[in-house]
């Protein structure tokens, strides 16, 4: 299993009201898994103001340092959170 679809499912775990969500308890681990595979998949295109944010960032390389590309793939993701 991947870390990051782990990581998504925890999110959505620990976020996870079945009060007000859904009528029926239906909801473990292994449904939190199939909607973070699901959620990371959506999001495996990136937008046009993803796309942007990414070239923004990575055209700052010389200041940044970012060889690992985590600050690109950051600035990417919060363009996608807004």
């Amino acid at each position: 299993m991947s870390e990051m679809i782990e990581r998504v499912a925890r999110a959505l775990d620990e976020c996870h009201d079945p009060s007000s969500w859904h009528p029926y308890d239906f909801w473990d681990h292994d449904f939190a898994l199939e909607l973070a595979r699901a959620a990371i998949e959506a999001m495996r295109e990136p937008t046009d103001a993803m796309k942007q944010a990414g070239d923004d960032f990575s055209g700052n390389l010389a200041i940044t340092h970012d060889a690992s590309g985590e600050g690109t793939w950051q600035a990417m993701i919060d363009a996608a959170l807004k």
